[in-house]
């Protein structure tokens, strides 16, 4: 759609993204609420390919894969985070989804990069 000379449907497009992008996120939030992760993640991994570049996206998304005990898919997720310029170490130093994490070396590589 962003080569095409139409700009009524180039705005439904992007209109259609917004709502797809707001619904993917209300329903991943809803589903970690639930603890629903696996639903969750499927929301956020969609969200994510609207917004590839969303930090904050990938974060979720690996804070998800966390409370679902999917370690290589949230250290894959929380290193792309902080790739595409997530810096807030307190926060995932607090978040209780994170500490199974801890002990894992390739975590504590993820968290020298925040330095």
């Amino acid at each position: 759609m962003e080569s095409n000379r139409d700009t009524n449907n180039q705005l439904i497009a992007s209109r259609v993204l917004m709502l797809l992008n707001s619904v993917c996120f209300e329903t991943g939030r809803s589903y970690i609420d639930l603890k629903k992760f696996k639903a969750a993640s499927i929301c956020f991994l969609v969200q994510s390919m609207i917004e590839p570049k969303n930090n904050s996206i990938q974060f979720l998304l690996a804070k998800t894969y966390a409370l679902d005990n999917d370690t290589e898919h949230s250290l894959q997720s929380l290193e792309k985070a902080v790739k595409l310029g997530y810096n807030n170490r307190s926060t995932i130093d607090r978040d209780p989804a994170f500490m199974p994490l801890k002990d894992q070396k390739k975590f504590r590589e993820i968290l020298m990069q925040l330095n």
